[in-house]
């Protein structure tokens, strides 16, 4: 048996406790990372219930500002309490709420009388965190527990996740106990294997060899060594028997050479100075040159290192030679479970199409970009943003991968989409009521003023003059509250209804408008001018056509001239909105608005006078002209003086602008 042979034997006991010493320490410290791992998973559980319970019933509350009241509240909680019996607790594990006195108002374990004082100091300490967060571990009568606590500020709710500690180390314990038994055994046997073959082995051979070099050493005759293993020590034991016999005859030649040799040293060491000089300028140099290559080197792994993109790259074969710690978090697991991995054989990249084009890369040289969705095979579902090139290592061709995790935003999109999905239903539902509660409300309405009409035809001569003047008014009232009704359905569709947009000539819009409103306005000397042609723009026309309509029949409503002169334009000398917006302007020579009354004009039924003077009306079409330009994209402003006129200016996104228009004027 070789020497090489016998000393791996002997080490192998010393590798065996080293790897056991290794085990052992890796139980110790896993069971710190499994009570990590647990709080990770009951902090997300807990942040779960409280998002999709507690947050989201409040939510509904704050929506519909019932808050304070208390009645709602109280449902509310219920229904909160409701859900958390259904809440999908970890096995062993239970969920405590206090309320700010401390009371356990749910409790999914061992009942409420019993959770009330044993949980009653955490709350305490949860409420008195600045972000109401807490965990720890806290002995119970059923043993030691480990827990997380959230304080849910609206309700001054404390709310308390629990686990049995001794359930989650359980096993790490048993694993941890019978591995130190098994240690402690092969640290005994392994001592007496590694003593019985160093001895038997080395320590007797040995002291033979350093004997008999010793007495060659000191020039004595040595015939025989003691030593007839047939390995390298017997080798050795052999060889020095032959130097003994070899250094008695070279003894004997010594001197004869020794006269020769000081000469042939003489000349050699002048060569070999100067050899040696150019050997000391060539290793500094090499040095140097190793020294930039190891920095070079150590900058690229530390950078490939500390990466957030995944960097992995395979040989000619599939096999991986490089992952970063990035690759390792992306795929969930480590990096050496990656190097041992050949992308041939991977399940995912078949399916994802990874693998076709990893070879499309190695066989073209052209790079690919692939985003992908995939279960990788350690169980980790994630969306990547793939980039893959060749590249030459050795003459062979091969594959370096750079990989995004962008699974954050696929879920985000996601949710997005469901969301807007909730939106358009939302809004369906409030168009469905206003539509309903509108009906309703207008029903009685024409009830009332029919009613009315009917006890002024059939009782009218028996009425006195108050009486019918009571019935005229209650049937303009009823008259009234059916338009404000009317005005205010017409304001909630112009915030929900989706804009149709498309290109408009305004200056189409303008004579549309204008040809429309000028029959109700016959022989008042209304006249409506363009001094120049009007853009193009992207706009809604139905409701562009409402915003001129509305600020034309104001101009001439709001008008005690005996000629009433409105003029409309674009691009006014006044301050105006950023670049990329038109400025229009509505101009008449009317009656003025103070200019403490300029933003409550906008208000939704405000009137600055009397509900008949100046035709009545709602109140509402500034409001619904002002929705309409802020859905736009735009803002809409007035300046004006009482007996002056007015003038109103809003703000269009720029659209294109083809051809010419020439300008209009319109009379009545």
């Amino acid at each position: 048996m070789r020497l090489q042979t016998k000393t791996s034997l002997a080490i192998l006991p010393m590798v065996s406790l080293a790897i056991l010493f290794l085990g052992s320490w890796s139980v110790i410290t896993s069971t710190q990372s499994l009570r990590k791992s647990m709080e990770l998973v009951m902090t997300l559980e807990l942040d779960d219930f409280m998002d999709h319970s507690l947050k989201r019933m409040y939510g509904v509350l704050e929506k519909n500002r019932l808050t304070k009241v208390d009645s709602f509240v109280r449902k509310y909680q219920e229904l909160a309490l409701v859900e958390a019996k259904t809440f999908h607790y970890l096995q062993s594990s239970h969920l405590v709420i206090l309320d700010p006195s401390g009371r356990a108002v749910f409790s999914s374990k061992h009942g409420l009388n019993h959770a009330e004082p044993l949980w009653r100091d955490v709350a305490t300490r949860i409420a008195s965190q600045p972000d109401g967060e807490i965990k720890g571990e806290l002995k119970t009568a059923q043993g030691k527990e480990i827990y997380v606590g959230r304080y849910f500020k609206p309700w001054s709710w404390s709310v308390i996740y629990a686990i049995s500690a001794s359930e989650v180390t359980a096993s790490a314990r048993s694993i941890r106990n019978a591995t130190f038994g098994i240690a402690l055994l092969c640290i005994v046997v392994g001592f007496f294997l590694i003593f019985f073959i160093f001895r038997s082995f080395l320590i007797i051979p040995v002291s033979r060899l350093k004997d008999a070099a010793k007495a060659i050493a000191g020039l004595e005759d040595v015939d025989r060594i003691d030593i007839r293993s047939r390995d390298e020590l017997g080798e050795l034991a052999r060889s020095m028997e032959e130097m003994a016999g070899a250094i008695q005859s070279y003894r004997i030649r010594q001197a004869n050479w020794q006269s020769h040799l000081e000469e042939e040293i003489q000349a050699r060491t002048e060569d070999l100075n100067e050899t040696n000089a150019a050997l000391t300028e060539e290793i500094r140099v090499r040095k140097k040159t190793e020294g930039e290559l190891r920095e070079s080197l150590e900058f690229n792994q530390k950078l490939i290192s500390a990466s957030p993109l995944a960097i992995v790259s395979y040989d000619a074969t599939g096999q991986c030679m490089l992952a970063n710690r990035s690759t390792a978090r992306i795929i969930g697991t480590s990096q050496e479970q990656i190097l041992e991995q050949n992308y041939n054989r991977i399940d995912s990249w078949k399916q994802t199409g990874l693998l076709a084009a990893a070879r499309a890369v190695v066989a073209d040289g052209s790079d690919r970009h692939l985003e992908s969705h995939l279960v990788t095979t350690f169980g980790r579902e994630v969306w990547i943003d793939s980039y893959l090139s060749r590249f030459s290592s050795g003459g062979q061709a091969h594959l370096l991968l750079m990989i995004n995790d962008v699974t954050q935003r696929k879920e985000l999109e996601v949710r997005l989409e469901k969301q807007r999905e909730a939106l358009e239903r939302s809004n369906r539902e409030l168009d469905d009521f206003a539509y309903v509660a509108s009906h309703d409300l207008k029903e009685p309405l024409r009830g009332i003023a029919n009613y009315s009409g009917f006890l002024m035809e059939d009782y009218g001569d028996i009425l006195d003059d108050d009486g019918r003047s009571k019935l005229k008014t209650l049937i303009r009232l009823a008259r009234r509250e059916e338009s404000l009704i009317e005005s205010l359905l017409e304001y909630s569709r112009v915030g929900r209804t989706e804009l149709a947009f498309e290109r408009v000539d305004l200056n189409a819009v303008v004579r549309e408008v204008t040809g429309a409103i000028m029959p109700s306005f016959e022989g008042q000397n209304v006249h409506i001018r363009v001094p120049q042609p009007l853009p193009v723009i992207w706009c809604d026309s139905v409701r562009i056509n409402e915003v001129f309509c509305n600020l034309f029949t104001n101009a001439i409503k709001y008008n005690d001239k005996a000629e009433k002169r409105i003029e409309t334009g674009v691009n006014p000398a006044v301050p105006g909105e950023a670049s990329g917006h038109y400025i229009f302007y509505v101009k008449d020579n009317g009656i003025g608005i103070p200019e403490k009354h300029h933003k409550k004009i906008f208000t939704i039924f405000k009137r600055l006078h009397g509900r008949d003077k100046f035709g009545g009306g709602t109140g509402a079409g500034l409001t619904i002209v002002k929705k309409i330009v802020e859905r736009h994209g735009g803002k809409i402003w007035v300046a004006s003086r009482p007996g002056e006129g007015t003038t109103f200016y809003f703000s269009l996104k720029q659209g294109e602008y083809h051809g010419q228009v020439q300008p209009t004027d319109s009379d009545c």
